[in-house]
């Protein structure tokens, strides 16, 4: 049985890390499913070399199972560092542990956390609204998910 680790190895040494990087290996039942982004996106050409890879690297350990590599798609939620970086200046939603929506530019990811700049509107004291621009570090930690907001 091949085990996930060996596949996300195996995976990571066959892409560039300054264009690639692997998001997640997932194995449900008969299938192997590999995720993987780039900073500037990923084509069906490279989904298919890094099949054909991992057939013949693997060979028949993996002639059971049905090898899937894709892109993790727009409206699923990050779950790598990378794609955080990927998406800085795009909007994005991050729901926080404790439930809270936070919606803005995702404008800095550092190692323990991100900024994201949030536009509110306010009412001023004549009760006229204002819009005003509100930056948020958050820690990694409080985060439950983000996703990118997608705008046409």
């Amino acid at each position: 049985m091949v085990k996930n680790d060996d596949i996300k190895k195996a995976v990571e040494g066959m892409l560039d890390p300054d264009n690639y990087f692997i998001v997640g290996v997932q194995n449900p039942q008969d299938t192997i499913k590999v995720i993987i982004d780039g900073f500037k996106g990923v084509d069906l050409d490279k989904c298919a070399e890094i099949t054909r890879d991992l057939r013949s690297l693997f060979g028949e350990e993996l002639d059971e199972y049905n090898v899937e590599v894709t892109s993790p798609g727009l409206t699923l939620p990050f779950q790598v560092k990378e794609q955080y970086i990927k998406n800085k200046g795009n909007k994005v939603e991050v729901l926080l542990q404790n439930g809270e929506k936070i919606k803005g530019k995702l404008l800095e990811v550092n190692p323990e956390d991100i900024l994201v700049e949030e536009k509110k509107r306010i009412k001023n004291e004549k009760k006229k609204k204002r819009t005003v621009r509100e930056e948020k570090k958050i820690n990694f930690k409080e985060i439950k998910h983000t996703k990118l907001i997608i705008s046409f």
